[in-house]
């Protein structure tokens, strides 16, 4: 009877062990299917990056932005880069290529951010007199 019980015992450790190194193998396999540029890309749009303000802060095309969006794999120079500009940090993404000091720059002042601001202004300001024109307009067409 105790024989009974070390052999049911060995065979729930063994289970308990496949499963195990069957998850550690799942994991190195999510590691090597992880893509690069759809994480960026989903990063982005998730966030409401503007893809031409990275462009342009970056200085490449915003093609290059598109095509490095479907590569599988993308220099960690270049993830390091769009980090810093978007102010995020990709160590949660990509913890074999970073580590969350890399992107103590990101906790910096936000110079960039006040640049947006004073567009939003500007673009608010450009709607209210877009929408009081429209009004004399309309009643200038009314009197006419």
């Amino acid at each position: 009877m105790c024989i009974g019980y070390i052999l049911a015992l060995v065979v729930i450790f063994s289970q308990v062990f496949n499963i195990f190194t069957k998850t550690k193998l799942c994991e190195q396999i999510v590691y090597m299917e992880k893509h690069h540029g759809k994480i960026i890309e989903y990063t982005l749009r998730k966030n409401d990056y503007n893809i031409s303000d990275l462009a342009k802060s970056m200085k490449v095309n915003r093609r290059t932005l598109y095509n490095w969006f479907t590569h599988e794999k993308i220099k960690k120079e270049i993830v390091f880069q769009i980090g810093c500009i978007i102010r995020h940090d990709f160590s949660q993404q990509f913890p074999e290529m970073f580590s969350s000091e890399d992107f103590t720059i990101i906790n910096m002042p936000k110079k960039r951010r006040i640049a947006s601001d004073e567009g939003n202004f500007w673009k608010n300001k450009y709607l209210s007199l877009l929408v009081e024109y429209n009004k004399i307009a309309e009643r200038h067409l009314r009197i006419v």
